[in-house]
């Protein structure tokens, strides 16, 4: 699958989240929602996006939904066979003092699986540790949204990270931390896209 369907399937993700629910929110805004791409690329035989979009209620802008996506591009039943392909969306609000919106995906076993993560934090949190157990911890620098990709997204300003894994990978506790390094958030989390 080339990018230019991918982009399609995200623009068409967007057009169906406008429709069950959020038309509402995108009227009073003037505006029509859309899903923000924020992340991708090619890893193994799968192809992986993460994006950002408002939930459109009447908190829209507080409420980031945070959708992954994974394709295998090795499916024998090409681009018609719904079974290669995994998305998930959650969405939910974001504060200093509950955990961040997190999605994960996984295909494959052992050495061979493929995780897809994504995570939305408020603006305060620029920089994560990401303990993923026995895979050890990884230091990630946040991205924020520009200002066109919020106005598109609906939603306020928030940072994110989004990435994939080779092999297996179980986010068990997520530390955020200021620009200054100071520590904002610590807790426990269970993102086991596998299980």
């Amino acid at each position: 699958m080339n990018w230019q369907k991918f982009s399609l399937f995200l623009l068409g993700v967007g057009a169906f989240l406008c429709l069950v629910g959020q038309g509402s929110a995108a009227t009073r805004q003037g505006q029509q929602l859309a899903v923000v791409k924020v992340d991708g690329g090619k890893l193994s035989d799968f192809q992986w996006a993460v994006a950002l979009a408002s939930d459109g209620g009447e908190h829209g802008g507080q409420r980031p939904c945070v959708l992954a996506q994974l394709i295998d591009l090795a499916s024998p039943g090409g681009p018609n066979d719904f079974a290669r392909e995994r998305m998930f969306k959650a969405c939910s609000p974001l504060t200093k003092t509950v955990p961040p919106n997190i999605v994960s995906l996984s295909v494959g076993e052992g050495k061979d699986e493929v995780s897809v993560f994504g995570m939305a934090f408020v603006p305060a949190i620029a920089s994560v540790s990401l303990d993923f157990g026995s895979e050890g911890v990884t230091r990630v620098k946040l991205k924020e949204l520009n200002d066109v990709q919020r106005r598109n997204a609906g939603l306020r300003s928030v940072r994110y990270a989004a990435f994939a894994r080779v092999g297996p990978a179980c986010l068990r506790q997520v530390t955020g931390f200021s620009k200054a390094g100071s520590m904002i958030y610590q807790g426990p989390v269970d993102e086991c896209p596998g299980s």
